[in-house]
């Protein structure tokens, strides 16, 4: 882990050492090591013999060697890449390690971003496609997890649905077995038997009277 506005240590070993050979280092916040122009140079601060170009004599003999180096503003991700170039006459040696530069308002997103996405002064800058504060979503993510709530929603309404609709036909059920036992009991308790009787005084003028069942007379009819 590195910071900004402090010195920074670089250390490397030379196993081999090279007569004017030189050394650079480099940082980038692009993973994609081979976008050249995306790396920024960065050259030592305790070193008076740093070229134009940034790079410095190095390597020359065999040991451990290192550098104080001052991270650039401009740099702040918790997923950087630093990149070391030892050139000689015939030959060029890369090697290349993971860093964290850290700013003054990295701490709020620190280790925290995913799938990729890089803390830049408090905010995780995410992958393409990638949303989320911590870039957590990955691609149609969202989309998908409206889908899920959309058919849990449905899923309830067609419930209540059902079951309002089976309260209401037990209901309308339950209702006409009591309207169909009350007509039955009035059926049977006033079932009537009618029968008509004739006034031989009154030619042609009859008369009804309504009789319960089991009360049948018959009348005698005079002139027969």
């Amino acid at each position: 882990m590195t910071s900004q506005s402090v010195l920074n240590e670089f250390r490397w070993y030379i196993e081999t050492p090279f007569a004017d050979s030189t050394c650079l280092f480099r940082v980038t916040e692009n993973l994609d090591q081979g976008d050249d122009a995306s790396y920024l140079v960065i050259p030592p601060s305790n070193r008076k013999d740093v070229r134009a170009d940034g790079s410095f004599p190095c390597g020359r003999t065999a040991g451990t060697e290192s550098a104080m180096f001052d991270i650039p503003d401009e740099i702040d991700c918790d997923a950087c890449v630093l990149e070391w170039i030892w050139r000689g006459p015939n030959f060029e040696v890369r090697q290349c390690s993971d860093i964290t530069v850290m700013g003054g308002d990295d701490a709020t997103c620190l280790g925290t971003c995913l799938n990729g996405g890089m803390c830049k002064r408090g905010v995780c800058v995410c992958p393409p496609g990638y949303t989320g504060d911590n870039c957590q979503y990955a691609p149609g993510a969202i989309i998908k997890s409206f889908k899920r709530i959309f058919i849990i929603i449905a899923a309830i309404v067609l419930a209540v649905v059902l079951i309002i609709g089976a309260i209401a036909l037990l209901s309308w059920c339950a209702d006409k077995r009591i309207k169909d036992g009350e007509r039955d009991q009035r059926y049977h308790t006033n079932k009537k038997q009618t029968y008509m009787e004739f006034d031989p005084s009154v030619p042609g003028q009859p008369y009804g009277v309504d009789q319960p069942a089991g009360h049948l007379r018959a009348e005698p009819r005079s002139g027969y």
